[in-house]
């Protein structure tokens, strides 16, 4: 039982998570790829191409609020090698509201060309972003129990769930106006893959003092599609799991539509702004689409409990029981199911930045960033110092507070050689050297090509 709970803390820390947006890379002149957060920061290379699939991977995990430090806490020795956890410090780990999150971005197709003025690009991504939420009461309650203290006391139980994979086409386009100002957009077409959204979780539970019930007060709305396999949820009695990527990116059921718009100006020589907001845009969802919703919002039911002794007979009985289960808590709960298309914005981003420019090779950075996520702003602060050394190196270091977070050390750097370009970036490179305080992984790779970079930049 010691083990499974370990175990269980650790995959909780460990769960992927999305917090952290491309921090360092956005200050990083050397690399075309930076158009994908600020489509007005224009490459530094007159055509650019990135080697399909290995040209940039993007990869971040993070959550709010746990960390290994935090979770060796909770365990305190007794001797004679045994050790028990404190359920009160493990229950004051959690906020009112935490979040887990995961992003993976992959460029099948980059390339760009300048005419000019005027730049011009073309990228395929293939992007993966999910976020979930889970309410703190929700680990007192299991930690403590419903009983003592926790008597005729309501406890929110709500939760939030936020998955996206689709792929990303996007034309891009470019000006440098003048010397002062540059500014450039790109419009998408995306290709919905699978989506999970929990659009509404208003759940409360109270323990009655009376029989030790459960009244649970519920107002759901849960939407799901998928081109990848049906999540209606029963087919022949059994869960439909089956799935098949490459038959989903070959789908156009799920259709959307994305916009990024970004701009830089120089205040004078040495001091430049810019700023950009990044996936304005929705994705209509109507492949294998299903929807599940209250069908008596903010209606009270009881819930007595559950016989675990059904669980644990065999397998087939574990089966049935989880299958009745699901059956009453649905029952229960009072939820509707239906077959309807609906619709769901984009992750929507913004930056706003400033320079200073020591050198033409040298300058530091102030970024703000923003996302929302169930109403609520989710900021990330930056601090930067950028250098190119030579025309085959190129170095950025960066500080981030971000995600309920200060220990975020960034580094990044692209090496040259010809036109071939290797970069590698972290928006947190101090998981590497002192992991039990971290609580994010972020990183970004990749290889391609950059021809006609610029020899005299701006002085």
């Amino acid at each position: 039982m010691r083990k499974i709970i370990i175990l269980s803390l650790l995959q909780l820390v460990l769960y992927p998570v999305f917090g952290q947006q491309n921090m360092t890379l956005y200050n990083m002149r050397s690399m075309y790829q930076r158009t994908s957060v600020n489509p007005g920061l224009l490459p530094d290379a007159k055509i650019y191409i990135g080697i399909p699939v290995l040209g940039s991977n993007y990869l971040n995990l993070s959550n709010s609020r746990l960390d290994i430090k935090g979770l060796k806490g909770i365990f305190e020795d007794q001797g004679n090698d045994s050790f028990f956890i404190n359920v009160s410090k493990l229950a004051n780990l959690f906020e009112k509201r935490n979040y887990i999150n995961v992003e993976f971005n992959m460029d099948l197709l980059n390339f760009g060309f300048a005419l000019g003025k005027n730049r011009f690009g073309y990228a395929t991504t293939l992007k993966t972003m999910s976020k979930f939420s889970y309410p703190g009461d929700l680990l007192k309650i299991v930690l403590e129990g419903n009983g003592g203290n926790n008597l005729d006391k309501s406890f929110d139980f709500g939760f939030g769930i936020d998955m996206q994979q689709y792929l990303e086409h996007g034309i891009w386009y470019g000006r440098e106006h003048s010397e002062k100002w540059s500014f450039g957009a790109r419009i998408k077409y995306i290709q919905g893959i699978s989506n999970v959204w929990l659009a509404k979780s208003d759940i409360s539970f109270r323990t009655n003092p009376d029989d030790f019930g459960l009244n649970v007060t519920t107002d759901i709305k849960l939407n799901m599609s998928s081109a990848m396999f049906n999540p209606g949820l029963i087919k022949d009695g059994k869960l439909d799991s089956s799935f098949n990527l490459q038959k989903a990116m070959r789908s156009f059921k799920n259709n959307g539509m994305g916009l990024d718009l970004g701009a830089q100006y120089y205040l004078t020589k040495r001091l430049s702004v810019s700023a950009s907001i990044i996936d304005l845009g929705f994705i209509n969802w109507k492949s294998n689409a299903t929807n599940f919703q209250s069908r008596f919002p903010n209606q009270t039911t009881t819930f007595n409990g559950v016989d675990f002794d059904n669980f644990f007979n065999d397998s087939a009985g574990f089966e049935n029981a989880l299958q009745n289960l699901a059956d009453s808590l649905i029952d229960r709960l009072s939820l509707d199911q239906t077959h309807e298309s609906y619709r769901r914005s984009l992750y929507t981003q913004f930056y706003l930045g400033g320079n200073y420019h020591f050198t033409k090779s040298h300058h530091a950075g102030v970024l703000v960033y923003g996302n929302f996520h169930q109403r609520r702003l989710h900021p990330g602060l930056t601090v930067s110092w950028n250098s190119k050394f030579t025309r085959m190196l190129s170095v950025s270091a960066s500080y981030t507070m971000i995600n309920n977070t200060f220990n975020n050390i960034g580094l990044g750097f692209t090496l040259s050689g010809g036109p071939f370009q290797f970069h590698i970036i972290s928006d947190n490179i101090i998981n590497a050297f002192v992991p039990e305080k971290g609580r994010m992984i972020n990183v970004r790779w990749g290889m391609g090509f950059a021809i006609g970079r610029d020899k005299n930049e701006k002085k």
